[in-house]
């Protein structure tokens, strides 16, 4: 009999994202139909890469009461409409209060391992998966979560999601992150894109969401000093995503989104994407965009982006990831400035086909 399960993640981008390898493996491996309940955006993204078949928006007021000391009755039926409650958060005082309200089974997975264990969070996710007997640790998958292929269960669009750097020119530049500590100097994309510019065969895109609107300005500021060429910035029309770009534009484009639907949509039109530790270039790891990932007080070995064709940079082994344990960098923080433009544009070059 087909089961019907809910996930429930308070999580961000990133964290959720990295969920979804052992959400992919608990759709092959069971008979299910998979809800999940998170923050709007992330739910339809998953919804739209078939990881899930229905989402709820944790942002909705009906929901408030599932995160209280009591559970209205409204909850107590929608929980009660699932076979199967996974509740993927640290509050312990929430997964009793929904396992005491559910008629089914409830199950708490911790979104990631305590700081000193080093391990990444993707395999603890999957880890505590297998140890709840949700997932037969098939194949290993504990060990080797990837290779994640793109729109993992092939039922939408899969056609072309990555072409090759010949067919497709299109570069991705998110100098963005949830947090400024692990942003890289932005001076340093400026000349990578400069770098890449010069290519007849690229054309660079900045992509700026919400949480980054300074670096919007600063972009539109050079621009006007006449420090950066900058093109108009632009919707996701098939002009853009459709058009032959080699040797037409020389400006760089800018995307300024909130939506994350319309995100996806630029990534499964680019080549390549170069961006900080963030939950944009989770998702372009994941969709199997060629991703150059930037690393600096956070942790590679419990952040890295889960995915076949990433390049991790950092700027020194020297100093051990302070992100998760200090309020703030250190006054020189060689982790991040360690990093130069030819690194990044080296890493580029080692996915092009020559």
């Amino acid at each position: 009999m087909r089961e019907d399960i809910l996930v429930i993640h308070q999580g961000a981008l990133g964290d959720v994202i990295l969920s979804f390898p052992a959400l992919v493996q608990l759709k092959q491996q069971r008979d299910i139909d998979l809800s999940i309940l998170c923050a709007n955006q992330i739910g339809r993204l998953a919804f739209e890469l078939n990881v899930v078949e229905r989402h709820f928006p944790v942002e909705k007021g009906r929901f408030c009461g599932l995160f209280s000391a009591g559970i209205n009755h409204d909850m107590t039926a929608f929980i009660n409409s699932y076979d199967t409650v996974i509740f993927i958060g640290f509050s312990d005082e929430i997964a009793d209060n929904i396992s005491k309200n559910h008629r089914g089974t409830t199950y708490k997975i911790t979104p990631r391992p305590p700081v000193e264990a080093q391990g990444h969070i993707g395999r603890h996710i999957l880890r505590q998966f297998v140890f709840h007997g949700l997932l037969k640790d098939v194949g290993n998958i504990c060990r080797k979560p990837g290779p994640v292929p793109s729109f993992p269960l092939g039922k939408r669009n899969t056609d072309g999601l990555v072409k090759s750097p010949q067919q497709n020119s299109l570069v991705i530049i998110h100098p963005g992150a949830g947090s400024k500590r692990k942003r890289w100097p932005f001076k340093g994309f400026l000349e990578v894109a400069g770098a890449l510019n010069k290519r007849d065969s690229i054309q660079v895109i900045f992509l700026v969401g919400p949480a980054e609107a300074d670096l919007l300005m600063s972009i539109k500021k050079r621009a006007s000093k006449g420090k950066l060429p900058l093109g108009q910035g632009v919707g996701l029309g098939n002009n853009l995503l459709q058009g032959n770009h080699a040797g037409h534009r020389r400006d760089y484009l800018y995307c300024h989104t909130q939506d994350l639907s319309e995100v996806l949509t630029l990534m499964k039109a680019s080549s390549f994407f170069i961006g900080n530790d963030s939950g944009l270039t989770h998702l372009a790891a994941y969709l199997g965009v060629a991703t150059v990932a930037i690393f600096g007080p956070s942790s590679p070995k419990r952040w890295a982006p889960m995915g076949d064709s990433v390049k991790l940079l950092r700027g020194t082994q020297d100093c051990p990831p302070c992100f998760e344990i200090s309020k703030d960098n250190c006054d020189d923080p060689q982790c991040l400035s360690g990093v130069s433009a030819d690194m990044v544009l080296d890493a580029v070059r080692g996915f092009m086909v020559v």
